[in-house]
């Protein structure tokens, strides 16, 4: 029961938007069958009291790797699998699809990629038109077979382009080449309440990279060994967090917690 009330705070606690609606919305869910119309998406609408969901008809599956993006006003603008994003009429955002290009997308594409936490979206600071999607691009090993976390990769969007639905102008951009952990990224504002911390753990056990994303530029990591140990191969599972203040941090995974 501990275990449970634990994940459940972390949870809860993980929204990095203050003031403003950008995570106001939340796509989840398989894609859309024409033989069954109760098999497919679900959005999640935070708009509404109490909270909606509804059935949203897409061709699109979200499964671990996701992240959803609202303008400040709540209204849905754009949302991804780790494969490609889709705009707020669900349909394939310009330039939108080949995001993670390589081995694994080829393979995992017809379906989802499977990073936990393995993605996230942010509003450009000072521009309420301009976004970035992180997401951690995957590889395997073959021998022994074994999947690594070998980049942090950048999207940009403009949602002036294409009569407000958006388009991709720039598209997995290296922001990190080196062996990250499994999932577990995440982001928290900057303490001059405008830019943002990307945090993402490396593969030893208490190493870290940030970056910052500032108005017009998204600077090199930055690495820092702190904190306790932590177990790399934690199976891929669990969650990282800020508390929603920014001042503290924690991650766990079904070995440590």
């Amino acid at each position: 029961m501990k275990a449970v009330i634990s994940i459940a705070m972390l949870l809860v606690s993980c929204s990095i938007f203050a003031q403003v609606k950008h995570d106001y919305n939340w796509a989840l869910g398989h894609d859309s069958n024409l033989v069954d119309s109760t098999f497919g998406g679900t959005d999640i609408n935070f708009n509404t009291n109490p909270i909606s969901l509804s059935y949203v008809f897409r061709d699109m599956n979200i499964e671990q790797t996701n992240a959803t993006m609202s303008d400040a006003e709540g209204n849905l603008i754009f949302y991804s699998n780790g494969c490609k994003i889709f705009n707020a009429d669900h349909e394939l955002m310009e330039n939108g699809d080949n995001i993670n290009p390589g081995e694994v997308h080829d393979i995992q594409c017809e379906d989802a990629y499977t990073v936990l936490q393995g993605m996230i979206a942010l509003p450009a600071p000072g521009n309420d038109s301009l976004y970035y999607l992180f997401h951690q691009h995957l590889i395997y090993i073959p021998s022994p077979f074994d999947i690594q976390i070998d980049q942090l990769l950048c999207t940009k969007i403009d949602m002036t382009l294409n009569n407000g639905k958006g388009a991709v102008t720039l598209k997995n951009e290296p922001v990190i080449n080196n062996i990250l952990e499994y999932g577990q990224l995440t982001a928290v504002k900057h303490a001059n309440g405008e830019d943002w911390w990307v945090l993402a753990p490396g593969d030893t056990s208490n190493l870290y990279y940030s970056i910052q994303v500032a108005s017009d530029t998204i600077t090199q990591p930055t690495v820092q060994e702190i904190g306790l140990p932590f177990n790399y191969y934690g199976g891929g599972s669990g969650q990282a967090c800020f508390s929603p203040d920014g001042t503290k941090y924690a991650r766990y995974n079904k070995i440590d917690q």
